[in-house]
């Protein structure tokens, strides 16, 4: 379409034909503007790209503005949101591609760690309800700062899903902490206490108070779980699942320091006793349980996030 024919066609006729025009030929800076504009109308994120004077109208007026930084004139930068310095448009996909992945990072970061909080909330204020102390201040902050800080930091070194590039844009209104992850944090963290609880209710055999064995169990069974859940969130947004080396890392950091505060004189200070192979056995059994209903939650969640993307 040329500009002649753009300049003598109504806005609600432009809305129609935009969508099965792939040239406009010899147009004005303000038919670039009604371009991009009647696309907006239609429900697209407009990504416009220029270099001079006459771009610049259309460059401020885009969602996304990119100018050429090495033939750019310096209107056409100020008016951009990005300017590319090499000129090379291959870059805006690298770009896309990596700040996708990037706030894939983000939301498994904060899930990862809400979803523990909640489930630490959750199972301090029922078991207490009971006259149950369980998982004292110090034992939380381990699993806070230890256990589940080190995992969480490595989660920034993952690399894109590989369906990053073919999602549709996300909503810019929509925020990291949205309906699918709360129902992701809540899910999962009833998942989580429901299996403490019932571990916890299982090793105190009876007993009018927590023992130390009681505790040592659940606050052992509590940092593997997080482990497990660790690793079907980033299921959850399709990231390969030994394409992070930090992140193992970061997994057998903490595991070992796990073991240091079961095995050392450590335990002193943390009110834990040694653990034997039947009860190692039994945290085994603990995750069997968690897993199924993890990977159910994350389903679900999934499904929904999709549909509403």
């Amino acid at each position: 379409m040329s500009g002649r024919e753009l300049a003598e066609m109504d806005d609600e006729t432009l809305r129609e034909r935009v969508e099965s025009v792939d040239v406009f030929a010899r147009t004005a800076p303000e038919h670039k503007v009604r371009i991009l504009r009647a696309l907006q109308a239609n429900g697209h994120r407009v990504a416009m790209t220029g270099d001079g004077v006459n771009d610049a109208p259309a460059l401020k007026h885009a969602d996304i503005g990119v100018a050429m930084g090495m033939r750019g004139t310096d209107v056409a930068k100020q008016a951009s949101d990005i300017v590319l310095l090499d000129d090379d448009y291959a870059t805006i996909e690298r770009a896309v591609e990596r700040g996708r992945a990037i706030f894939d990072n983000v939301w498994k970061f904060v899930a990862y760690l809400l979803s523990a909080n909640v489930a630490e909330v959750a199972i301090v204020f029922v078991a207490s309800l009971f006259g149950y102390l369980v998982l004292p201040a110090v034992q939380l902050l381990w699993i806070n700062l230890l256990t589940d800080g080190l995992p969480a930091v490595a989660l920034g070194a993952d690399s894109a899903s590989g369906d990053v590039m073919d999602r549709p844009p996300r909503d810019p209104d929509r925020g990291i902490v949205d309906r699918g992850m709360l129902g992701l944090m809540s899910g999962m963290g009833t998942v989580s206490t429901l299996v403490m609880l019932g571990l916890l209710v299982l090793t105190l055999d009876g007993a009018p108070a927590v023992t130390p064995y009681a505790m040592t169990m659940v606050f052992t069974g509590f940092v593997a779980i997080e482990f497990e859940k660790l690793y079907v969130i980033r299921w959850l947004r399709e990231t390969p699942t030994f394409a992070n080396p930090w992140l193992a890392g970061a997994v057998a950091v903490s595991a070992l320091l796990q073991l240091a505060v079961l095995y050392t004189p450590l335990n002193e200070y943390f009110g834990t006793v040694p653990l034997g192979p039947a009860d190692w056995g039994l945290v085994g059994a603990v995750l069997a349980v968690s897993l199924p209903a993890y990977l159910a939650v994350a389903v679900v969640v999934g499904r929904w996030d999709r549909a509403t993307r």
